[in-house]
């Protein structure tokens, strides 16, 4: 098949699509570091929690780094690139779900891991568990949102 051959507004499903895959990989990743890798930091010890902390800081650097971009750069793509039979507002939602994670995670998560670079502290690693409540809660909505808003564009493809 050709580029020709494509139906006119197919393309408007690709960051679509790149949103919702990419979306759904993150709330996927940040039920487990919830869950499971931001509780571990209290099991860990003091002489123990530096290294664990940088070795976290490391690996999940890698994990997030492709995915939250492509879910940015796709949330950007789908204001002015969407399916038909979305609404505006979903799409400015998006965003605005999206934006919400980065604003989060600059100004509470990043300052509390700064701090815990330096050395173990429990209050401080219970405060890290719970502010990342946050961003549990803003990915999760994010890709809720991204569901609704397929089931919009395919009832309308399929009409």
């Amino acid at each position: 098949m050709q580029l020709s051959e494509i139906k006119p507004g197919v393309w408007s499903f690709f960051p679509l699509l790149i949103c919702l895959v990419s979306t759904f990989y993150l709330v996927g990743l940040i039920w487990v570091i919830q869950l499971i890798q931001y509780p571990l930091f209290a099991k860990v010890g003091a002489a123990e929690f530096l290294a664990f902390h940088l070795e976290h800081s490391e690996r999940i650097v890698l994990a997030l780094s492709i995915p939250t971009l492509l879910s940015l750069g796709s949330s950007f793509a789908l204001l002015g690139l969407r399916p038909a039979g979305i609404p505006d507002w979903m799409t400015w939602l998006n965003l605005a779900l999206c934006l919400s994670f980065w604003v989060v995670t600059a100004l509470v998560q990043i300052p509390l891991h700064t701090t815990l670079s330096a050395g173990f502290d429990e209050a401080l690693i219970k405060t890290l568990v719970d502010g990342n409540w946050w961003r549990t809660l803003i990915w999760t909505l994010q890709g809720l949102l991204l569901v609704v808003m397929s089931g919009f564009a395919l009832i309308k493809a399929i009409k």
